[in-house]
């Protein structure tokens, strides 16, 4: 398991008031393999940029060297490595902190190259395209409210970070990918909403009164009863909230209408849900939004 550490870096001050000639180093050279390597993961890792434009990882650490020896004589090393930031898509919207289980072999990494491209990247062009890939074994984090997670997806700023033990663990059948598929895809489109709210501001705003506001005050309701009242307001699904009936979240109402379009066209959406107009037309929207921020359909 890598230690995940917070991206350090060292400051350099002059008291001189003579210019100082500062060089500033380009990130991008850290997400790619060793100028000239040859080696299996280094050519599929060059492979894949050339192929798709987006850099591709099997570790999180992006830099490790030597800087000399402390007071102590102990050896010193920089290091930096990928910081990601917990977004919704998952089933916790809290910060936290990763670590990761790698893809140790070759042979692994080739298969999950091969599962990113039959299952995942051609749905993700335009602003889906993230910088980079981690493709890794196993995802585990830590909340910032001392809870634990594993999720099969989390997207941050320069990275999208993919666990693919799921495909590895048993012989999957096409379907069982699919919707592996399905939860990584929808973990990207979370962070696609974080990073362009503005674009989603008309799905937003049709249930906008709604949002984390109490159903009902009934103790008890049926469950057709609950989801009447949800389907009106339009909601696919409650939030499972454990005080009460409440309408879910803007972040929970994101998730499921993604996970929605993804299991569902919006033919079959427009047949299941033919009485419920707010269902409909916030669909159609969260549709029409995705596509054009470059999710392909």
């Amino acid at each position: 398991m890598a230690a995940v550490l917070t991206m350090t870096a060292a400051t350099l001050t002059s008291c001189s008031e003579d210019p100082v000639e500062t060089g500033f180093e380009d990130p991008t050279e850290y997400f790619k393999p060793e100028s000239g390597a040859t080696d299996s993961t280094s050519v599929i890792r060059n492979n894949f940029y050339d192929k798709y434009g987006s850099y591709l990882l099997f570790t999180d650490t992006l830099q490790h060297y030597y800087t000399g020896t402390n007071n102590e004589g102990e050896d010193v090393y920089f290091t930096e490595m990928l910081d990601l930031t917990y977004y919704v898509g998952q089933t916790n919207s809290s910060t936290a902190t990763y670590g990761f289980t790698y893809l140790t072999t070759v042979a692994q990494r080739l298969a999950a190259v091969e599962y990113m491209e039959k299952y995942i990247l051609p749905h993700t062009q335009g602003s889906m395209k993230p910088f980079s890939w981690l493709l890794t074994y196993r995802i585990n984090g830590t909340t910032n409210m001392g809870g634990t997670t594993s999720p099969y997806a989390v997207a941050g700023q320069r990275c999208a970070a993919v666990a693919l033990y799921y495909i590895f663990t048993a012989n999957r059948s096409d379907k069982q990918k699919q919707n592996l598929a399905q939860r990584i895809l929808v973990a990207l489109i979370g962070k696609l909403a974080n990073n362009n709210a503005d674009a989603f501001a008309s799905f937003l705003s049709v249930s906008a009164k709604y949002y984390d506001t109490q159903m009902t005050t009934a103790t008890s309701l049926s469950s057709s009863e609950e989801m009447a009242l949800l389907n009106n307001a339009g909601f696919i699904n409650s939030a499972g909230h454990l005080y009460g009936y409440y309408y879910p979240s803007q972040s929970d109402d994101l998730n499921q209408y993604a996970t929605l379009l993804l299991q569902n066209t919006l033919e079959q959406i427009n047949t299941k849900y033919a009485g419920y107009p707010l269902i409909l037309q916030k669909a159609q929207l969260m549709h029409d939004t995705m596509e054009s921020l470059g999710y392909v359909f």
